[in-house]
C-alpha cells in the first residue's frame, strides 16, 4: 500500500488510478503489476532482433545423431557379467 502512494507521488494520481483500475480489470491488485502498468509506457519498446531463417539453415547448426551401438553391447553381456555386486 505505501509502495502504491509512493508511486502515486511519482507519476500522479491521475495516472496511479487508471494503472490501478486496469490491474483491477486484469484480476490482480499486486503491486509490482501497478508499477509495470505505470513504467511500461516511459519505456522503449524495442525487441531483440530475431535471426533471419538464412542463419538457421547453415551446417553449424545441424549435428549427425550419436552412435547408440555401443549400449547394446551392455544390453547382450549384462546377464553374464561377472564383477562386483551393486547394492541399493
Amino acid at each position: 500500500m505505501i509502495e502504491l502512494l509512493q508511486l502515486g507521488q511519482r507519476f500522479g494520481y491521475d495516472e496511479l488510478t487508471a494503472a490501478l483500475q486496469k490491474a483491477h480489470a486484469l484480476g490482480t491488485a499486486d503491486a509490482a503489476v501497478v508499477r509495470y502498468l505505470l513504467t511500461a509506457a516511459s519505456q522503449p519498446a524495442t525487441a531483440a532482433p530475431l535471426l533471419p531463417a538464412e542463419a538457421w539453415s547453415g551446417e553449424h547448426y545441424s549435428r549427425p545423431l550419436p552412435a547408440l551401438t555401443h549400449y547394446d553391447s551392455l544390453l547382450t553381456s549384462a546377464p553374464g557379467v561377472s564383477g562386483p555386486e551393486v547394492r541399493l
